[in-house]
């Protein structure tokens, strides 16, 4: 009895140890735990006393683990089908899949999980002969609506604390999220996008593809840009359109400024707030300005510095000048351009000008010379040396037998004389006549002429020439000068 007490106690212990670890008796104990529905037959059709044959026994621990929590749409869902006895046990399973939290034996599995081993034995712990092991890999799509799923994952065994003979799944659940992948214009900046403004529009600031479009104010200069001063505020010479605000000393001259240099330093006629500063050129004469004309011309008297310059009528002769009467007056003697003028020739001033026979320095008739300077004639009288109307000659004497008679007629004699046109011994020439003033005498000697470089009497010069310009006109007369006007300056 003591030994029937004892066995019965040794079976209560060993039946408890595997109820506590079944998994445990998957390949170690197999004649002991498997025999009963596989038989001991190492012949027999599922394996007999080997385990490679035996689906996996227990189920500690078993959990579906996808490989992340969120999902876009349509991306890969893997999921491990696993337990904490993975080591312990190396029965076969069947892995299934199924995209509801708690499907019933009538639910198909989206995947089935199956490896490439060969001596998986066929219709043992699968579906349909599909058998894996311990991790199991099922993969399908998430779906393509955003939101939270709850699936589940089963393995086919047998699982702990049910009758050896009882086959079934085990179903674990995982729950994992679909999130929208993010959309470009949606008004939510997402990973990726420099913005989003809530639309797809170039052209604002936001590109249809959510970048960050160039733009008047972000401080760069883009193209149809003036100037980009990293704001949109107006009046700091950069407008709220990026284009250039006028402004003290940008060269232009605005509205209110009386003056515009391009600059805002005061002292050179333009102060920097744009207004007029005194200035030579202004028109007013100011502190130690000798003059101002209004200008910063030189060469008009007053010079670029506000100087006086030398011209012509200050009454001082400069430089280039020949005389300066202190006025810019004609036919005062000293011309507009300060050039000497000459008077208009005057009969009567002593002076042969042109056009004047004669001047005696006064206008009296009857004295050689008329009151418009020209030579008397005296009255014709026989002997005078001029063959005057009515005269046959005039050979300068009233004496006979010279071949001209005291009345002036003319003497027929056989004895050469001066007047027959033949020139005789002791005449210089013999004109045919004897009328003075035609180059041969009535005494038959030259007479002096305009041009044969002697001065005679009523001639006020003789150059030996007949031409005119040269200071001793043609008719032996004197010519007035000519008056350099100064205009061919530094000519030699």
């Amino acid at each position: 009895m003591r030994r029937v007490s004892i066995l019965f106690m040794c079976f209560l212990a060993l039946a408890a140890f595997a109820i506590a670890a079944p998994g445990a008796f998957a390949r170690e104990s197999y004649t002991n735990q498997c025999a009963a529905c596989h038989g001991s037959d190492p012949a027999a059709p599922l394996g007999g006393a080997t385990c490679s044959g035996c689906h996996f026994h227990g189920g500690q621990g078993v959990r579906a683990t996808p490989d992340r929590t969120e999902y876009a749409p349509g991306d890969t869902i893997t999921v491990t089908l696993s337990t904490t006895r993975d080591t312990q046990n190396g029965g076969w399973i069947g892995a299934k899949l199924f995209d509801i939290a708690a499907p019933t034996t009538s639910d198909s599995p989206i995947d089935t999980a199956s490896n490439s081993c060969t001596d998986c034995p066929v219709g043992v712990g699968g579906l349909n002969g599909i058998t894996t092991q311990f991790p199991a890999t099922l993969v399908a799509d998430a779906p393509s609506v955003p939101g939270t799923y709850t699936w589940s994952a089963a393995w086919r065994g047998n699982p702990a604390g049910s009758s050896y003979g009882a086959h079934q799944d085990v179903y674990a659940q995982f729950t994992f999220d679909v999130v929208a992948a993010p959309v470009c214009g949606d008004g939510t900046q997402d990973p990726g996008e420099e913005c989003d403004d809530g639309n797809t529009n170039g052209g604002d600031g936001c590109s249809s593809d959510c970048l960050i479009e160039p733009s008047c104010g972000d401080g760069t200069l883009d193209n149809g840009e003036a100037c980009d001063d990293g704001n949109n505020a107006n009046g700091d010479g950069c407008a709220a359109d990026c284009t250039i605000e006028p402004f003290c000393g940008d060269g232009t001259l605005n509205t209110g400024e009386t003056c515009d240099d391009g600059n805002i330093v005061g002292g050179d006629g333009c102060a920097a707030d744009c207004t007029i500063e005194p200035s030579c050129g202004d028109g007013t004469l100011n502190g130690n300005e000798g003059c101002d004309d209004g200008n910063r011309i030189n060469g008009d008297g007053c010079s670029a510095t506000c100087t006086i310059e030398p011209f012509c009528g200050d009454d001082n002769v400069d430089s280039g000048e020949q005389c300066d009467d202190g006025n810019s007056i004609d036919g005062d003697g000293c011309s507009a351009n300060c050039t000497i003028e000459q008077p208009d020739p005057i009969c009567g001033d002593g002076n042969l000008d042109s056009g004047e026979q004669c001047d005696d320095g006064n206008t009296t008739d009857g004295d050689g010379c008329t009151a418009n300077c020209a030579i008397e004639q005296p009255d014709p009288t026989c002997g005078d040396g001029t063959q005057n109307p009515g005269e046959q000659c005039d050979d300068g004497n009233t004496t006979d037998g010279d071949g001209c008679s005291a009345n002036c007629t003319t003497e027929f004699t056989s004895e050469p004389f001066c007047g027959d046109g033949n020139q005789d011994a002791g005449e210089q020439c013999d004109d045919g006549n004897t009328a003075n003033g035609d180059g041969c005498a009535s005494d038959c000697t030259i007479e002096p002429t305009c041009g044969d470089g002697v001065q005679d009497p009523l001639e006020a010069c003789d150059d030996g020439n007949n031409t005119n310009g040269d200071g001793c006109a043609a008719d032996c007369t004197i010519e007035p000068p000519v008056i350099d006007s100064g205009d061919d300056e530094g000519e030699v």
